[in-house]
């Protein structure tokens, strides 16, 4: 499967070039990985198919969905595709590449405390280890700079070879690491600490994202800047009747904005006033041009924030959704909250995880709606 993904990637490098690549292969991945995510729930919302699962009892009429499906094309052609390409400088700048081997989804520590040892890790047959320096590569008589013992380098597989790490494995087993760090933890240094993991990358990018997303969500509720750019984004929510709404938070109370709404649903996750999506942008790509990763990985990092704004704002709750199975994930029934109410009140402006909201105290509304709705459930057990 790696050999093929291989082959691939080559093909790819050999026909087109890096930008070429970052930005129009980008483009494709981003919108690929958007309507083939996003179109699924408006069919399962029309058919009426997991209507049990659905948050929001009500449905979006078809022409509001053509309108947004209409205008979120026009916004990524005449924005997303832009900022690919005017950031493309940017990642190369900080150490973007797409040349082979492809990174790996785990670290290899190779290391070497302070003291002096004579032992050394050789693999038995005679591949070649790549070295910091990008796309540069020595012969196995390089292999003896690095000891087990001496000092402690952390790598990646897009700097060394899987071959590496299963000789590691086979000299010293699975948790020589520990083995080290429990000889002499006071002289061990890390020099380069998993620099260019896949998922190591993709972590530091959610948790980096979702803190830029939640101070600038905030910011975006407040009175001006709803009105006149984040109001967009929340168009596909009926706040009552023209009179009911109000910017003055002392108004907003959970009783009136539970009343009637139209739910939101996943391709309305990007449909935003452009100012917006350059704003919140830059939490989307600021990881990447800090960390400066391979292209396959900015690929990966672009699909998955896909994957995850698409399903917080789908609509639907379903018992595989990622918030059952991942501790401190907001997830759609998280966000859907943020949908119903009005204004600066409506709470929950993380964009992926729940603590932030937590450490603020803008999820209160939402812990106190969960626990009266638990409250509702158990007495109505009770009376059956």
């Amino acid at each position: 499967m790696a050999s093929m993904i291989e082959s691939a990637w080559a093909f790819l490098l050999a026909n087109f070039s890096d930008f070429q690549l970052t930005s129009l292969g980008g483009f494709i991945v981003h919108e690929s990985a958007f309507f083939l995510s996003g179109i699924p729930f408006i069919l399962f919302e029309r058919a009426g198919w997991f209507g049990k699962y659905k948050i929001q009892k009500k449905t979006n009429a078809p022409e509001a969905q053509q309108k947004c499906i209409t205008r979120l094309l026009m916004f990524h052609f005449c924005v997303n595709l832009p900022i690919l390409i005017v950031t493309y400088p940017l990642f190369k700048f900080m150490g973007m590449r797409s040349t082979l081997p492809l990174p790996s989804w785990y670290f290899l520590a190779l290391c070497i405390p302070s003291f002096k040892s004579n032992k050394t890790i050789k693999p038995s047959c005679e591949p070649r280890i790549a070295c910091l320096g990008y796309g540069y590569q020595n012969r196995i008589t390089e292999w003896e700079k690095y000891k087990l013992y001496g000092q402690l380098w952390l790598l990646s597989c897009d700097s060394c070879p899987t071959w590496t790490s299963r000789a590691l494995e086979y000299r010293c087993g699975k948790s020589w690491w520990l083995k080290v760090l429990k000889q002499d933890k006071s002289k061990l240094q890390i020099l380069l600490l998993c620099r260019k993991v896949v998922s190591t990358h993709v972590l530091f990018y959610f948790i980096l994202e979702d803190f830029v997303f939640y101070w600038g969500h905030r910011v975006l509720h407040t009175k001006w800047l709803y009105k006149h750019v984040h109001s967009v984004h929340h168009e596909y929510v009926n706040y009552l009747n023209s009179s009911s709404f109000t910017f003055s938070p002392m108004k907003v109370t959970t009783s009136v904005c539970y009343t009637r709404y139209a739910t939101p649903f996943g391709l309305t996750s990007e449909y935003a006033h452009p100012a917006e999506i350059l704003f919140l942008g830059f939490a989307t790509v600021i990881g990447p041009a800090i960390t400066g990763p391979h292209l396959i990985t900015l690929y990966l990092w672009i699909s998955l924030r896909i994957l995850e704004t698409v399903e917080a704002h789908s609509g639907y709750h379903f018992p595989w959704s990622p918030s059952n199975f991942l501790p401190l994930y907001g997830g759609s029934d998280f966000h859907d909250y943020h949908h119903r109410l009005l204004y600066t009140k409506s709470g929950n402006y993380s964009s992926t995880f729940v603590y932030m909201d937590w450490l603020f105290g803008t999820d209160k509304g939402y812990r106190k709606l969960k626990m009266l709705k638990e409250q509702e459930c158990k007495a109505e057990g009770k009376a059956m």
